[in-house]
C-alpha cells in the first residue's frame, strides 16, 4: 500500500461531487454540508488521490467519502488522517497541466483594480499580455468580508494598552441610555465631515459615558470627542482636556474587524508588525474570503504560472509574471573605480537648506526652532514606512518570490536597486561587497558633532544595519526623487546643484538637451559615457550630494552661524551622493551599464533590435509628452500637488488633496475652511508647471558659488524632471522584460505575460504594445475586467471571463 502525504489547501464554499479525473485518476464524493481542505497525494506515483476538508466549523465528519488512486500499487482507498468537519467547500489544487474544475472557474479575484488583456504576435510568438492595475491597498483591507475595503465601525470599550489621544468635546447628550448613546454618537460621526476624515486616517474618536443611576437600563451623560481640529458644525463651548470621571466608561469608534483593529492599534503606538506575522494573518483571512467564493490575486497568479509547464517540453503555453517590485540581486554586480578620492564635504549651498519639517507644515526653520524631524514616526504623514510590509504589493512580491520558480517571477522596478526593504534581499546585495567603501569626509564630521545621533529607521532590521550603507546605484540615486516627491516631501532633498554639473556640451546644446543626453547615455548607453558629461573636480563633487548630513544656519543680528547635524534619513535617501566611484551595474556588462541599459543590450543581441528601437523611440516621446505640460501630463495629479506645496503653500494648506486627479479638472478648488462659499474657493487656472525647456533653464541657471540654497520652486521642478525620466523608465523596463521573456520561448509558441503594476504603468505599457499591433479584438468587453475608480463600499472582487480561467482559450483564434 502506498504511503500517503497530506497537503492542506484553502478552499471555498459549495456542495459538489468530484468525478474521475483523466490526469490524476481520482474519485471523490462527499454529501456533508461543510468542511476545510485536506488534499491527499499518493507518495508512490505522486498523483492526487482525493480531497476532504477541515476548518473547525463543526464536529461531524464528512460521510460517504471515497478516494482511489489509479496507480498499480494502490490496493485500497486511503483513510483521512485529519478530522474533517461538516462543510463541503470547493477545492483548489495546483497541478501542472490539470484542467480547472467548476469551483475554480467560479472563484472571483480580489487585488487589482482592473485587468486589461491584449493579444498579438511578437517576434514570431503569439503573445497574450494581461495588464493588472495596482489597487494601492493593504493586504488586510483586501481580505475583508466580501472584498469590501471600507471598514465597518462600532463603539468598543477602550483598551488601556492602546494609545489614546482624545482631543475636544464636539457634542454632549444628557440623560440617555448607553444603547441610545452609541446610536447617537454613530449618527453624529457619520454626518460630520471632519469626523469622517478622522475615521479614514485612523485617528481616535472617543465617547465618554458617565453613569448616573442604577437599574436595568441606567441613563447617564455622553460626551463625544474628536482629535485634532474641532468640527465647526458640531463643536460646542465645552472643549477641555479629557479627564475621565470615576463612574464612567470610555468607548472608541473602532473597526469591527478584530484582526485589522489589532493591527491598527499597534501601529498607532509605533509597534512594529513583522512580515511573518502579517503574512500568516493574511493567509488565515484568505480562508474566510475563499469561503465566500473569492480568492486573492496571489493564489490566482501562482496557480496559473505553475500550471502550464515549460514550452521547450511541449507545454501548450508559457506564463511569466512581472511585478512592480525591487530587482533581484542576481541581475547585477558591484563595479568599483580605482584611484577615486573620498567624497568631499557637502557644498555650503546644500548645507544651508532649511531643516526638515512635518509634511503638513511649511514653516521655515529659524534659530528659535532648532528641532529636527521627530523620531516618533506616527506623528508624521510618512509613518507608513514603519509598516511598509502591509502593502499588498509588498505582500505579493514576498509570496511570489517564495512560491514561483525564479524563471517565472520577474520584478521590474529598479528605483530602489541596492536598497530593498526585504531583509533577505538586502543581505544578498551586501554579499557583493568585497572591499570597504571609500571614505566620506562629511560622515566623519557628522560623527564628531553627534556621535550618538539617533536615526529614524523603518524597522528593527533597519536599526541593525543603520551603520551599514546600502550599495549605491544610479537608479537608487535618482529614485529618491520619486520617493521624496510623492511620499516624504518634508524631508529636504535637492538635485539642483547636481544638475548644474552637467556642463559638457552646454555651449552647443540647451539645458534641456543636456539633460536628455545624460539620461539617454545612462539608460541606453554606458555609465562611463554618462559620467563623462559631469564635471568631476573637487568643488563639483561637493555639489553632487542631494542631502547634507550637516546643517548650516546663517548668521544674523541675534545669532552667529550655527553648524549642527541633521536627522539621519539614510532609509529615505539610500544614495545621498552621485555614485561616480562605485555603483551596481548589469551583470557581465563591460564597459559597465546600468541594469536597464544591460537589458536593452541583451534583447538587441537576442534578435529584438527592431522592437527595442521602437521602445526607445516610444520612451523618448513619452518623457517629452509628460514634461511638455507636467500639470496635465501627469494624470494622477501628483506633480500638481507637489508644485502647490512648494510654490503655493496657502492654497495647498486650504484644499483637500486626498484625490489629486480630481483637482486637475477644477478651475476653482473649494476651501477647507468654508467649502460652501464660492468666494473662498481658490482659482487655479493660472497656476501651471513650466514646460521642460523653461524648467530646465531655470534649474540649470542656479549659481552655487553664492552660497545660498536653491529655491523651493527650483527644487520641486528638478525632482519633477528627474521623476519623469524615472517614471517612464519603469514602463520601459516592463516593455523590455515582456520582449525578453517572449524571446526566451521557442518560435511559434504561445506566451502569456502578466504584469501587476500601478495603473499609470499598465496603461503606458498597453499603449506601446497597441502601437505594435496588439489588440483586444475577439475578447468580450474589449478585454477589460474591472475599472480604475472604485467606491469604498463596492466589492473589489472581479468576476473573470473564461479566458482568464484557462489561458489556452486566448490562443484558439490566433
Amino acid at each position: 500500500m502506498p504511503k500517503i502525504s497530506s497537503l492542506y489547501a484553502a478552499i471555498g464554499k459549495s456542495s459538489s461531487r468530484y468525478e474521475p479525473n483523466a490526469s490524476f485518476g481520482c474519485v471523490l464524493s462527499s454529501t456533508s454540508q461543510t468542511s476545510d481542505s485536506v488534499v491527499e497525494y499518493c507518495d508512490d506515483c505522486n498523483q492526487l488521490i482525493g480531497v476532504a476538508v477541515s476548518i473547525a466549523f463543526g464536529d461531524s465528519r464528512p460521510k460517504n467519502w471515497k478516494a482511489v488512486c489509479s496507480c498499480p500499487s494502490a490496493r485500497r482507498a486511503p483513510k483521512l488522517r485529519r478530522r474533517c468537519h461538516a462543510r463541503t467547500l470547493p477545492v483548489n489544487v495546483v497541478g501542472p497541466g490539470r484542467p480547472l474544475d467548476a469551483s475554480e472557474r467560479g472563484l472571483k479575484v480580489c487585488g487589482p483594480n482592473s485587468i486589461q488583456t491584449l493579444r498579438g504576435n511578437l517576434l514570431g510568438r503569439n503573445l497574450a499580455l494581461v495588464l493588472c492595475g495596482e489597487s494601492h491597498l493593504e493586504a488586510m483591507d483586501l481580505t475583508r468580508e466580501r472584498g469590501i475595503v471600507l471598514p465597518k465601525h462600532a463603539w468598543y470599550p477602550h483598551d488601556d494598552s492602546m494609545h489614546l489621544n482624545v482631543g475636544h468635546v464636539i457634542a454632549t447628550h444628557e440623560k440617555i441610555t448607553l444603547k441610545r448613546a452609541k446610536a447617537w454618537g454613530a449618527t453624529l460621526l457619520e454626518a460630520d465631515a471632519n469626523c469622517s476624515e478622522q475615521i479614514l486616517t485612523d485617528s481616535v474618536l472617543a465617547m465618554i459615558f458617565e453613569w448616573d443611576g442604577d437599574g436595568k437600563e441606567p441613563k447617564g451623560r455622553a460626551e463625544l470627542y474628536c482629535p485634532g481640529k474641532q468640527s465647526r458644525r458640531l463643536c460646542q463651548d465645552v472643549s477641555h482636556r479629557w479627564s475621565p470621571p470615576e463612574c464612567s466608561t470610555c468607548f472608541v469608534w473602532s473597526d469591527l474587524d478584530a484582526e485589522a483593529r489589532s493591527f491598527a492599534n499597534r501601529r498607532k503606538i509605533g509597534v512594529e508588525i513583522s512580515q511573518h506575522e502579517h503574512d500568516e494573518t493574511v493567509a488565515r483571512r484568505k480562508l474566510a474570503l475563499r469561503a465566500q467564493g473569492i480568492e486573492l490575486l496571489d493564489d490566482w497568479l501562482i496557480r496559473h504560472a505553475t500550471r502550464y509547464g515549460d514550452p521547450d517540453k511541449g507545454a501548450e503555453c508559457h506564463v511569466d509574471v512581472l511585478l512592480e517590485a525591487p530587482l533581484k540581486a542576481c541581475e547585477v554586480e558591484l563595479h568599483e573605480e580605482r584611484n577615486v578620492q573620498p567624497t568631499p564635504k557637502t557644498h555650503k549651498c546644500i548645507q544651508s537648506i532649511e531643516n526638515d519639517s512635518d509634511s503638513d507644515s511649511g514653516n521655515p526653520d529659524t534659530h528659535e526652532n532648532l528641532g529636527s524631524v521627530s523620531a516618533d514616526p506616527h506623528k508624521h504623514k510618512f509613518y507608513w514606512i514603519v509598516n511598509s510590509s502591509a502593502c499588498f504589493l509588498d505582500y505579493l512580491s514576498r509570496r511570489l518570490s517564495k512560491e514561483l520558480p525564479h524563471d517565472k517571477f520577474w520584478p521590474i522596478d529598479p528605483r530602489e536597486l541596492g536598497d530593498p526593504d526585504d531583509e533577505e534581499m538586502w543581505t544578498q546585495f551586501q554579499s557583493m561587497v568585497k572591499t570597504p567603501p571609500p571614505g566620506d569626509l562629511e560622515l566623519d564630521e557628522f560623527k564628531k558633532l553627534m556621535p550618538s545621533m539617533p536615526v529614524w529607521p523603518s524597522s528593527k532590521s533597519a536599526r541593525k544595519r543603520a551603520d551599514m550603507p546600502s550599495l549605491p546605484s544610479w537608479e537608487a540615486f535618482f529614485g529618491a526623487a520619486s520617493e521624496n516627491l510623492y511620499y516624504t516631501p518634508g524631508t529636504k532633498v535637492d538635485y539642483v546643484p547636481f544638475l548644474t554639473r552637467l556642463a559638457s556640451g552646454f555651449d552647443e546644446d540647451g539645458p534641456a538637451d543636456v539633460l536628455r543626453g545624460f539620461f539617454q547615455d545612462l539608460f541606453f548607453g554606458t555609465v562611463p559615457s554618462a559620467i563623462a558629461r559631469l564635471r568631476l573636480d573637487p568643488e563639483s563633487r561637493s555639489l553632487m550630494r542631494v542631502r547634507s548630513m550637516i546643517q548650516r544656519l546663517p548668521q544674523n543680528a541675534k545669532h552667529p552661524e550655527i553648524t549642527r547635524p541633521r536627522v539621519n534619513a539614510r532609509h529615505l535617501i539610500p544614495v545621498p551622493s552621485a555614485p561616480v566611484d562605485r555603483y551596481l551595474k548589469a551583470k557581465g556588462s563591460n564597459p559597465p551599464r546600468t541594469w536597464i541599459s544591460g537589458m536593452v543590450h541583451r534583447v538587441e543581441e537576442a534578435g529584438g533590435r527592431e522592437v527595442v528601437a521602437a521602445a526607445r523611440c516610444w520612451y523618448t516621446n513619452a518623457v517629452e509628452t509628460l514634461l511638455q505640460d507636467p500639470k496635465f501630463g501627469d494624470q494622477e495629479g501628483d506633480y500638481f500637488i507637489a508644485f502647490l506645496r512648494e510654490c503655493h503653500r496657502k492654497i495647498y494648506d486650504d484644499i483637500d488633496i486626498s484625490r489629486p486627479e480630481l483637482l486637475l479638472a477644477m478651475d476653482r478648488i473649494p476651501s477647507l475652511r468654508d467649502p460652501t462659499n464660492p468666494k473662498k474657493s481658490h482659482d487655479v487656472t493660472r497656476i501651471s508647471i513650466p514646460r521642460f525647456d523653461v524648467a530646465a533653464s531655470e534649474v540649470m541657471n542656479f549659481d552655487p558659488t553664492l552660497g545660498a540654497p536653491s529655491s523651493r520652486r527650483q527644487r520641486v521642478m528638478a525632482k519633477i524632471i528627474i521623476d519623469a525620466f524615472l517614471l517612464r523608465m519603469v514602463d520601459l523596463s516592463a516593455i523590455l522584460r515582456v520582449i525578453e521573456r517572449t524571446l526566451a520561448s521557442p518560435g511559434g509558441s504561445h506566451v502569456v505575460v502578466i504584469l501587476y503594476a500601478g495603473g499609470d504603468h499598465t496603461r503606458m505599457v498597453g499603449q506601446f504594445f497597441q502601437s505594435q499591433g496588439f489588440t483586444h479584438k475577439g475578447l468580450p468587453k474589449k478585454g477589460l475586467v474591472g475599472k480604475e475608480d472604485w467606491l469604498d463600499t463596492e466589492s473589489r472582487a472581479l468576476t473573470l471571463p473564461s479566458y482568464l480561467q484557462d489561458f489556452r482559450e486566448m490562443f484558439l483564434d490566433m
